[in-house]
């Protein structure tokens, strides 16, 4: 059986990016069924099941 997987939230990636906002030029784009986070134009990480 397979499980429900469960993919972040815009809300939550969000307020990610507003505690970031001090390290530079935070954003977010949608990738691989989640969200990649950048500084700039650097790829930085992913937020994955919130």
């Amino acid at each position: 059986m397979r499980e429900s997987v469960m993919a972040s939230s815009p809300d939550v990636v969000e307020y990610i990016c507003f505690q970031l906002r001090h390290a530079g030029d935070i954003s977010f784009r949608k990738m691989f069924g989640d969200y990649g986070l950048y500084c700039g134009r650097t790829f930085f990480g992913l937020v994955c099941d919130n």
